[in-house]
């Protein structure tokens, strides 16, 4: 289970928990306030929410406590964005996000990020890839004027289609490349990026079986030479690489240039005689044993009986 916990620290109700099968959710102390949806790095959970209003390069959002909505939009919090929300955005063009609150400091779906925060985040991230970031600034009454008349146009949402997300499967394998890994296009600063510590790894290759992103990979060159690639941009910061590491050698980091191939060397384990492979830089290479012999240590336990 992924030690990843980002929607339960951000839900202000605390409706998501952990149980031994995964993360359970309270429906009844679900406000739909859709935290949880916008921190998920995985796009895991979804719920339903009004189109964002736009003009041209700017992007509307109301609260539903602002005197302007007379409660029309869904209870969404404008402040929900992540990292992936802001990459649509910024691809198709927006610049700048007129917001208007209610008090966020009083109001009990705030959730524990707000909206200026997560640009200041996302803006190297941008720039690092060729885009400017996406300003936010406070709206006008034009803006007001326009995002009333366009709620008004269109149906309110349903409160939510959380309970459904979390209840489906994970992944839809024909969806469309995530928004962030399209933006990260370029081979320069990435939201997530998985360094392994070539002194620390046994090369069990756990890291590299259970990304469900294919983020590391085993490459076999032609030759027989084999090393450990990274394609960062499809990493969604997941955690799981670092849960399964016996070893402690995967670190997820955040906002990393995309990590350097580690070559492998090839070897029969001296031991109990399976092939196996290691980091050639680092100190597990000289040791010549397997990552269950190096961990079981029963290998100095063995002896042979004669006839």
């Amino acid at each position: 289970m992924a030690g990843c916990a980002d929607c339960i620290a951000a839900c202000p109700h605390d409706a998501l928990s952990y149980e031994a099968g995964g993360i359970a959710l309270d429906a009844g102390a679900c406000s739909g306030c859709g935290a949880c949806a916008g921190i998920c790095p995985a796009r895991a959970i979804t719920l339903d929410a009004p189109e964002p209003v736009t003009d041209g390069r700017r992007l509307i959002a109301v609260c539903a406590r602002h005197p302007a909505a007379r409660g029309r939009p869904a209870p969404v919090c404008i402040n929900r964005a992540g990292l992936n929300d802001f990459a649509a955005w910024a691809l198709a063009g927006i610049r700048e996000i007129a917001i208007a609150t209610g008090d966020c400091d009083t109001c009990p779906e705030s959730t524990p990020r707000h909206l200026a925060s997560m640009a200041g985040d996302f803006a190297p991230l941008a720039r690092a890839h060729g885009l400017p970031g996406i300003e936010i600034v406070e709206a006008g009454a034009p803006d007001l004027k326009l995002w009333s008349r366009r709620a008004e146009d269109g149906p309110v949402p349903a409160r939510r289609a959380l309970l459904r997300a979390i209840t489906a499967p994970l992944r839809d394998e024909s969806a469309a490349t995530p928004p962030l890994q399209s933006l990260q296009s370029r081979d320069s600063v990435f939201a997530f990026a998985p360094v392994i510590d070539a002194n620390a790894c046994s090369g069990c290759d756990a890291c590299v079986n259970l990304c469900p992103e294919g983020v590391l990979t085993l490459i076999n060159d032609s030759d027989g030479k084999m090393r450990y690639g990274t394609a960062a941009a499809a990493c969604t910061g997941c955690l799981l690489c670092e849960d399964i590491c016996a070893d402690h050698a995967v670190e997820v980091s955040a906002m990393h240039p995309n990590p350097p191939e580690i070559a492998l060397v090839e070897f029969s384990c001296r031991a109990c005689g399976v092939s196996a492979h290691v980091p050639a830089s680092g100190r597990r290479a000289a040791s010549g044993l397997c990552p269950v012999c190096a961990a079981s240590g029963h290998h100095k336990k063995l002896f042979q009986v004669l006839p």
